[in-house]
């Protein structure tokens, strides 16, 4: 069974880009990863724009090469729209790369949480 993920990262234009993630999405997993190797504003940047990941590895060259498919990431015109896009799909966890240098994770229950002091 997979914990699906997405990885989103904030454009300067309001875009946003988006890797999906198949496996290990939950906190413990995805957001310690994000937290300990992924945490500044070119490594968030790089693994948001990766695409396709099967599970975040601690760099990003693991994370691509154990992937078993390819795609290039998401991008959606607003925060908003890739939300409403996002709501209704299979998606547990949305960790979102904020302007103040952070990751912030949207559950799927809602909830809201700091993954640099949840995680780390």
């Amino acid at each position: 069974m997979s914990t699906n993920a997405i990885l989103a990262y904030p454009n300067t234009d309001g875009t946003i880009h988006a890797t999906y993630v198949h496996y290990d999405g939950y906190i413990e997993h995805t957001g310690r990863m994000l937290a300990n190797h992924y945490n500044d504003g070119v490594a968030a940047h790089s693994i948001c724009h990766a695409g396709y990941l099967s599970c975040v590895e601690p760099t990003l060259k693991e994370s691509v090469e154990n992937s078993v498919n390819r795609s290039e990431p998401s991008v959606y015109e607003s925060l908003d729209q890739m939300l409403n896009d996002l709501s209704d799909g299979p998606i547990e966890y949305i960790y979102l790369w904020t302007m103040n240098g952070k990751w912030v994770v949207l559950s799927d229950q809602h909830n809201v949480y700091s993954v640099n002091s949840e995680a780390a």
